[in-house]
């Protein structure tokens, strides 16, 4: 081998030894998780920056690591946090709303991983009596079992009790077992009475997740006073322009959509007043297309970013092509692999993010 190409080789290895540490630290630099915060509550009582810690560390392209975020304390301590909260203590109401979806998706969240669930939140439900039980109930259920206990060992037979009718079940977002500014609240309750009536935004239903696939994806960062209107603008955006919620259907000639617009669809109408779409109403018999405020359809048109799409969107204000909706897919928003849904268990009609609207 020539001095020449042996000189070379020297310096190409050289020169690898000297570039692979930069690239190296300058990975490691990029892959490292956000530094641990040191709780620092707002006045509200509640340190946003603990859930932005979690959602960066334990979110990712909208799926929830919830075996890992279950096992960090910091977890606990933002759900002690908003459980204390006083929300009358911010100044604003972007600072109010900015908490309250914050808390609604943890509580979401946290309500997926006491239940255990590892399908779908649409698919668990517990029985009314349980949802209702108070601690007085407990002890009562505690003392009967030893009272039965007592029976046993004393040979006594157990006193006839009279067959009971099916239960009523509460169904997961409906079950008052989430702890917010001091109150124990529903799901339901944070979004129906607190949030949709109060702000008056439709643009909430792309903020708050249903822990399923179907829903907005969950935003990988704490939603903050300061942020809130761009935060919901880009949420807005991603949702209409993905084909998982607008999407031209050319084999039925229709304008597919997701079931939130269809379950939510009031919520637009006083920000777009006199759209209307022609749907079709399968709960008739037999099913007949009607005419429905679509303020949303409007909504979509003023984010997408397809050219392709605008024709369809004006076509469907027009009412030279019907809207359809999608079917909702409630598998787990987990990044765990999602168990198989029995379908016999499955429900239908009902939206994760709270009760569908009459």
């Amino acid at each position: 081998m020539s001095q020449n190409k042996k000189s070379g080789i020297y310096f190409l290895i050289a020169a690898i030894s000297f570039v692979v540490p930069f690239f190296v630290a300058w990975k490691a630099v990029e892959t490292r998780p956000a530094p641990r915060p040191v709780p620092a509550p707002d006045v509200s009582g509640v340190d946003q920056g603990i859930w932005d810690y979690l959602l960066k560390t334990y979110v990712k392209d909208g799926l929830v690591n919830y075996n890992l975020l279950k096992k960090d304390y910091l977890f606990s301590v933002y759900l002690r946090q908003i459980g204390t909260c006083n929300p009358d203590a911010l100044q604003t109401d972007d600072q109010k709303l900015a908490l309250y979806c914050n808390a609604y998706n943890a509580l979401v969240i946290n309500g997926v991983i006491k239940n255990k669930i590892t399908d779908s939140v649409n698919d668990f439900s517990i029985s009314a009596e349980v949802a209702a039980r108070t601690a007085e109930e407990f002890k009562r259920e505690a003392e009967e079992k030893e009272a039965k206990k007592q029976r046993e060992l004393a040979g006594l037979p157990e006193p006839k009790v009279e067959k009971e009718e099916e239960e009523e079940k509460t169904e997961f977002f409906d079950i008052r077992d989430h702890i917010f500014a001091g109150k124990t609240v529903s799901l339901n309750h944070i979004e129906h009475t607190l949030i949709r009536p109060v702000f008056n935004d439709p643009r909430v239903h792309v903020a708050l997740v249903c822990a399923a696939r179907s829903c907005p994806a969950i935003r990988g960062e704490a939603y903050t006073g300061d942020a809130i209107q761009t935060q919901l603008q880009e949420q807005s955006a991603l949702f209409a322009n993905s084909s998982q919620h607008v999407q031209y259907d050319a084999a039925s000639n229709k304008l597919m959509l997701s079931a939130i617009l269809s379950w939510y669809g009031g919520d637009w109408t006083a920000k777009y007043p006199g759209q209307y779409v022609t749907w079709t109403n399968k709960n008739l018999d037999p099913p007949k297309d009607e005419q429905r405020e679509a303020g949303y359809v409007q909504w979509i048109d003023s984010l997408t970013q397809d050219p392709n799409l605008k024709p369809h969107l004006a076509d469907a204000l027009s009412g030279k092509i019907k809207v359809g909706f999608k079917k909702y897919d409630w598998k787990l928003n987990s990044q765990a692999e999602p168990k198989k849904r029995d379908p016999n268990k499955a429900k239908g009609g009902g939206f994760g993010s709270g009760s569908v609207p009459e």
